[in-house]
């Protein structure tokens, strides 16, 4: 399976576990934030120095960040202040049909060509934070973009998550419940990539509820029980933290907690235990 580290550029901090990760062999695949950080050009140059070992990926964010164009509260995409809406926000302009196209467009063509601008080459892939890719007007619009702009091999995640997996006892419920919730807006995306000819990943595994009874560890091996085959992704949040990453996101000490599982011998056992490799994505 594909394992990628996602919000890699959120914070320094953040992107220097993921170094550490990708240097080590414990991921294969790592997802970029390009709308700010701190030293963000020096970040970006270290991991497109790393091309070789991880698939490297546009992480798109129209949510909770401030956006590379000039968008305006009437185009649905940011509020009075120009920042991005909240996530719920966005759906429910997603959903009533209230963002404008071209002005989405332009932010996500903003960002591809910042990605290329700062590795030197485009994405491998692209993803979205909070699953952004998949909602109606923005999968279109990336499909759009996509077409315009990417030349060879690349594919987008989607995150379907198959029906026997959702009774299968070997998930706990909220596991089964949030990873349904991402899986919905994902048949339409998932029928528009076909269309499109896109390739995209199998499955998608890693959703967890933060505050979380289970330990990380569990989480991962209780995912790994699904027997994950060679382009699903399991996509995590490891890193480091810093005051950099509290200011810009929720998710902050649970961060750290995936870097020290994914770095110790209990990831490589439960690896070994499942029969489960980690692997790029495979276009064959």
């Amino acid at each position: 399976m594909i394992l990628c580290a996602d919000d890699y550029g959120i914070s320094q901090s953040v992107s220097k576990g993921v170094l550490e990760l990708i240097d080590e062999g414990r991921i294969t695949a790592a997802s970029c934030m390009v709308t700010g950080s701190t030293n963000l050009e020096h970040q970006m140059a270290m991991l497109a120095d790393r091309q070789d070992k991880a698939d490297i990926g546009l992480h798109l964010t129209l949510t909770d960040a401030r956006p590379l164009t000039d968008l305006r509260s009437q185009h649905g995409l940011v509020d009075q202040a120009g920042r991005f809406l909240t996530f719920n926000a966005l759906l429910r302009n997603c959903y009533g049909r209230r963002v404008r196209k071209a002005p989405l467009d332009g932010e996500i063509r903003a960002q591809m060509s910042r990605f290329t601008e700062l590795t030197g080459f485009p994405p491998a892939f692209i993803d979205g934070h909070q699953h952004v890719q998949q909602l109606p007007i923005i999968r279109d619009a990336l499909l759009r973009v996509c077409t315009d702009t990417l030349k060879g091999d690349y594919y987008i995640r989607c995150g379907t998550f198959p029906a026997k997996w959702l009774i299968s006892p070997t998930l706990p419920g909220r596991l089964k419940i949030g990873s349904a919730l991402i899986g919905l807006p994902a048949v339409g995306f998932k029928r528009a990539l076909k269309r499109n000819d896109v390739r995209h990943n199998t499955n998608l595994l890693g959703h967890y509820s933060s505050p979380q009874s289970l330990a990380f560890r569990d989480i991962f091996s209780t995912y790994l029980r699904l027997q994950p085959e060679t382009n699903d992704i399991f996509y995590a949040h490891p890193g480091y933290v810093d005051d950099e990453l509290r200011a810009r996101d929720r998710l902050v000490e649970e961060r750290k907690a995936e870097l020290d599982f994914f770095r110790g011998p209990r990831f490589l056992e439960e690896m070994s235990r499942a029969g489960v490799r980690l692997n790029r994505f495979q276009f064959n």
